[in-house]
């Protein structure tokens, strides 16, 4: 992917999306704080994700790559980068190794 896109960014834009619809009151500042908290996560399992599932994370937490899963038949939707990358650090039980793997086959599909 070039430029890098940044996933605290991609998570941010999901989050405020959330919010958004829901007409919550939570402060850009706390939506900040867990965007960071997320891409940590995200950028301390970046090792795992590229082995496996190629999705190269950079530890700046910077998206360098994606998997091309049908080569260049289908290509990833990028607006959908943010909702992905939010429910990947959200949705996937990273403490279960099966589950875990389940998981983000799960939200690549």
């Amino acid at each position: 992917i070039s430029p890098a896109a940044p996933i605290e960014q991609l998570i941010l834009l999901a989050l405020e999306e959330i919010i958004e619809d829901k007409d919550d009151e939570t402060s850009t500042n706390d939506l900040i704080n867990i965007a960071k908290v997320y891409t940590e996560l995200l950028v301390e399992k970046s090792d795992m994700l590229k082995e496996y599932f190629a999705i190269t994370i950079d530890e700046n937490g910077n998206l360098i790559e994606l998997p091309q899963l049908l080569g260049e038949q289908l290509k990833p939707q990028f607006d959908r980068l943010p909702s992905f990358f939010l429910r990947l650090s959200t949705q996937v039980d990273w403490e279960n190794e099966q589950q875990c793997f389940q998981g983000i086959a799960q939200e690549l599909a």
